[in-house]
């Protein structure tokens, strides 16, 4: 195999684009041009290039533990943040992530192997896998400081209420649901009293606490309020 087939090939293994590609290896800010020649075949890699390109791994870092005793599904998922702690005690394995962003599904999948699926609103809590723990970052603008802070008069707000269902139809033993620090205080409190509400009407002990990233080394003041 020449090697402009061989760095495409190596390319759609990753699910990459040429940007996604070179930006991993770093060829900088023109770099996806730099790909697409060598792909071409119109110019040639140096050794290390192609080296860089050919060695960089393949197998997602975070796979799913062999022997889990629990398990959880991943809503909201990002990136995999979350996730990665649970991932961490080597006794959770994950059955169902979602996320819609389709940079953040790339890198998703680069963590953990798995494509996440798309809109939660679009899939049927019946469809869901059974699991032992819902693991949720439900999307914080509506609640945010910086944001306009409409709450549940704003669609991604109400996205709360898909979790809701999956709890009621699928009854997990534990839930994590994270969020702004605001979302206490949003609409007077109104918001935060009617989230702990529906999650006590589903006959689940409630509990919430903050805490602050720089708590956990993390260079920024960033505070999340927790449910559990």
């Amino acid at each position: 195999m020449n090697t402009a087939d061989a760095i495409k090939e190596k390319r759609e293994r990753l699910h990459m684009t040429q940007k996604e590609l070179a930006d991993a290896v770093g060829l900088g800010k023109f770099g996806d041009r730099t790909i697409r020649r060598w792909e071409n075949g119109e110019s040639e890699p140096k050794p290390l290039e192609v080296k860089a390109i050919l060695n960089f791994p393949e197998t997602a870092p975070f796979k799913n533990p062999e022997h889990a005793k629990y398990t959880m599904i991943d809503l909201f998922a990002g990136i995999g943040g979350t996730r990665l702690g649970f991932y961490q005690t080597n006794k959770v394995k994950n059955v169902f992530s979602s996320e819609w962003d389709k940079f953040a599904q790339k890198t998703y999948y680069a963590n953990f192997g798995e494509h996440p699926e798309g809109d939660i609103t679009k899939i049927d809590a019946k469809d869901i896998p059974d699991h032992d723990i819902l693991v949720a970052g439900f999307p914080c603008q509506p609640f945010s400081q910086a944001g306009k802070k409409k709450g549940f008069d704003d669609t991604r707000g109400t996205l709360f209420f898909n979790i809701k269902e999956i709890l009621k139809e699928k009854r997990p033993a534990a839930f994590l649901l994270e969020n702004v620090r605001n979302l206490r205080s949003h609409d007077h409190g109104k918001t935060f009293r009617v989230i702990m509400k529906t999650l006590d009407d589903l006959n689940y002990a409630v509990s919430y606490a903050l805490f602050k990233a720089r708590d956990f080394g993390a260079p920024q003041n960033r505070e999340r309020i927790y449910i559990v």
